[in-house]
């Protein structure tokens, strides 16, 4: 391709009755000031077309690159996601197994209690009836001493108010005789 010094430093040889070389060497001069301003125009619009060849290029891997990293953060979420499903039933199971140890747990410590308790209960009731059964038959032996003594004492006044009585006829009969006597 021609540059602008080649098309510059162009001579042409002059024959006889050839062009005018005024005019000629000002036609070449427009042309090769045209040529010049097209020809740095080619090169900006080269450079312009790579810069913007080079910047889709970047935005084409930028796209892809996007388009990757969508994919992988798709992927990723829906694995986020399996692996929070699977944690979900996982705790599920273990709160399930550990609710079922708590009440089986529960269970049997309130038979344990409620065997203990009835167990303390029987205990409590037995050690009762005893201490009662003796405390009854403590009383029944104090009202049996009791009724005892109060019948020896009915015994006694009986015999004292018959012997008092005894005196008192006695004595009666005597005051009688002397009354007989006195008058």
């Amino acid at each position: 391709m021609l540059t602008p010094l080649d098309l510059h430093g162009k001579k042409f040889d002059k024959e006889f009755r050839g062009y005018n070389s005024k005019d000629v060497d000002e036609f070449f001069a427009q042309v090769v000031k045209d040529f010049e301003r097209l020809y740095q125009d080619n090169i900006e619009l080269k450079e312009a077309l790579e810069r913007a060849s080079t910047k889709l290029e970047y935005f084409e891997q930028m796209e892809a690159t996007m388009h990757n990293t969508l994919a992988i953060a798709q992927e990723t979420a829906e694995e986020v996601k399996q692996s929070g499903k699977k944690q979900v039933e996982l705790m599920t199971k273990e709160s399930e197994i550990e609710r079922q140890k708590l009440l089986t747990e529960t269970e049997n410590s309130c038979r344990k209690m409620t065997t203990d308790t009835e167990n303390y209960c029987k205990k409590v009731t037995a050690e009762t009836e005893t201490k009662c059964s003796q405390m009854i038959a403590d009383a029944e032996k104090k009202v049996r001493t009791a009724e005892a003594a109060y019948q020896e004492q009915v015994k006694q006044a009986n015999t004292h108010r018959n012997h008092m009585r005894t005196l008192l006829e006695g004595q009666l009969e005597l005051m009688r005789k002397a009354e007989k006597e006195n008058f």
